[in-house]
């Protein structure tokens, strides 16, 4: 995010339930000692004196996180900890609120005070179900998303000239007042590598993992491990995709690679162009082949990752890690949580895994479809890539989670 305006108390983010309009907000503070100090409010408690400050003039990445089982509570100000403080354990997050950029609520979805409206820019908004660590954090904070990230139920990045929310809960919003999609300077990471195509398994199933690439610098060879649990998955071959060849128009020299399922890990992929250019775009570098062998849930991360230039000069690049889940032979089970009453209780998951796993049921709160925004300009990266940096609250919200 950036601001252009000093003077309002600068709301960046506002969800606002029938329980409290403050049910969660970050805002810049302008009421304390006039200090312009980051503040938020999760389940209607008040974090105060964080002596966290924006910077007016440069972009920023916020991102707060919290448990409601630990009440710990983070704020990372561009990837680094600038605030940790604890709330009461146990403390919630009502559902069926209004989730609005760039304005406090004084009741769901409005009493909207112009002093209180962000002024500047905010781009990629993502909220995750998943208190995310700082090293999460720093991988993906100047990088897009798939959108198809493991706990992200909120993405908002505005390349489409839209409030569209491109994560699996699809909770696409709208331009109120003053809020409009403009061009930015955001400088972004030339070179983003993430697994996709992660749906949960079953055991004894083959399936493919690609790793996809979103590249805005002239990539010309690249080189990376990559890692998986031996005790869940079996790699089975690996096939290069169709990037650097220009979907096969021109010719690539790369290497076998040496997978070795004792430890979990695949070395030597490499590739590169043959001709003298590099090439751009968002494709397929790798298609890895895995068996499940075993139940539980694996991490795919990508390790000692190279990019070169045609000159062989390196290339700044972020990795995006993940992990695959495993069911037991008929142990996926779903079903419902009654309350007190007798009711269903929403969006509650129940998962069931047999083996080393243990069985839980996670609570994943949802959202009003429908995104507020007033007095403040929602940009979007001129190159059509798009970076982290702006608004996201990245916080956690996990209302309850307990192990049976």
């Amino acid at each position: 995010m950036r601001s252009s305006n000093n003077v309002n108390e600068a709301t960046y983010i506002s969800y606002a339930s029938s329980a409290n309009s403050n049910d969660f907000l970050i805002m810049d503070s302008k009421w304390q000692s006039h200090q312009q100090n980051v503040i938020a409010h999760i389940g209607g408690l008040l974090i105060i004196d964080t002596a966290t400050t924006i910077n007016n003039i440069i972009w920023n990445h916020i991102a707060i996180t919290w448990q409601s089982s630990s009440g710990v509570v983070q704020i990372f100000k561009d990837g680094s900890v600038d605030y940790s403080s604890e709330f009461p354990a146990g403390s919630v997050i009502t559902t069926g609120g209004s989730l609005v950029i760039g304005q406090e609520q004084d009741f769901v979805g409005g009493g909207f005070d112009r002093n209180q409206a962000f002024i500047g820019e905010i781009d990629e908004v993502r909220i995750w179900n998943i208190a995310r660590t700082q090293q999460e954090t720093q991988i993906t904070m100047r990088s897009s998303l798939t959108g198809q990230e493991e706990g992200l139920v909120g993405y908002w990045n505005f390349d489409d000239d839209s409030a569209r929310d491109i994560s699996p809960q699809g909770n696409h919003g709208e331009f109120i007042g003053d809020a409009k999609v403009v061009e930015s300077d955001l400088v972004l990471e030339p070179i983003y590598v993430t697994p996709i195509n992660l749906e949960p398994f079953t055991l004894n199933d083959t399936f493919s993992l690609d790793l996809l690439s979103a590249a805005s610098s002239e990539l010309y060879s690249f080189a990376f491990d990559l890692g998986f649990d031996p005790e869940i998955l079996k790699a089975t071959g690996i096939d290069y995709g169709l990037l650097l060849s220009n979907s096969e128009v021109d010719a690539t020299t790369c290497s076998t690679p040496t997978i070795d399922n004792a430890i979990g890990q695949i070395t030597n992929v490499t590739c590169r162009r043959n001709t003298a250019d590099g090439i751009t775009g968002s494709g397929v570098l790798v298609t890895v082949n895995f068996e499940a062998v075993g139940v539980g849930r694996s991490p795919i991360t990508i390790e000692k990752a190279t990019f070169l230039d045609p000159k062989d000069q390196p290339i700044e690049s972020a990795t995006g890690n993940s992990q695959i889940t495993v069911y037991g032979p008929h142990a996926k089970i779903t079903g419902r949580i009654t309350g007190a009453q007798g009711q269903a209780v929403p969006e509650v998951k129940v998962v069931v895994l047999s083996g080393r796993s243990t069985n839980r049921y996670q609570w994943s709160n949802g959202f009003k479809r429908k995104l507020y925004d007033r007095q403040f300009d929602l940009s979007r990266s001129g190159d059509g890539q798009s970076d982290q940096t702006g608004a996201d609250a990245d916080p956690a919200y996990r209302g309850r989670h307990s192990d049976w």
